[in-house]
């Protein structure tokens, strides 16, 4: 059997406390009438999330880290890492400036794309983002948070 990375261990570990402690503090925000949900909704479902990463990160340090390591090697690595941080940057504050005027899914729809394409996504896999991703986002504010878009 192979050596665990202690390194992912350990930062599975603190990851997953981090939302665990989180999650747990969440838990005293104020709460809505009428089971309406509250402003502990967002960051509780967050540190769910953060949780669950800390413990993947945690499972890939212990079980089989050079197979996973392998699978993971043919990632791309882009050739300027720089420049692709600057352009998800211009691409999230472009996001404010046309969301009045177009409207939200669409300029939803174009930020993640332009972000999964920016990352050199598959353009297949990029479209399917686009497209759960938008609609998961469109109900989690309409439907669920009651926002008006």
């Amino acid at each position: 059997m192979e050596r665990p990375r202690v390194s992912n261990v350990i930062f599975g570990a603190a990851i997953s406390l981090a939302g665990i402690l989180i999650w747990f503090e969440t838990r005293g925000f104020p709460t809505l009438r009428d089971g309406h949900p509250g402003p502990a909704l967002f960051p509780g479902l967050l540190s769910i999330a953060l949780a669950a990463c800390g413990v993947a990160v945690l499972l890939s340090g212990l079980y089989q880290p050079r197979r996973l390591a392998a699978e993971f090697g043919s990632i791309r690595v882009p050739v300027s890492p720089l420049l692709r941080v600057a352009l998800v940057a211009f691409l999230g504050l472009l996001y404010p400036m046309f969301h009045a005027q177009v409207g939200f899914v669409p300029t939803s729809a174009a930020l993640i794309f332009g972000v999964a394409v920016v990352l050199r996504a598959n353009l297949i896999a990029a479209a399917l983002t686009t497209a759960a991703g938008t609609a998961i986002i469109y109900y989690a504010f309409t439907r669920l948070l009651g926002v008006p878009l």
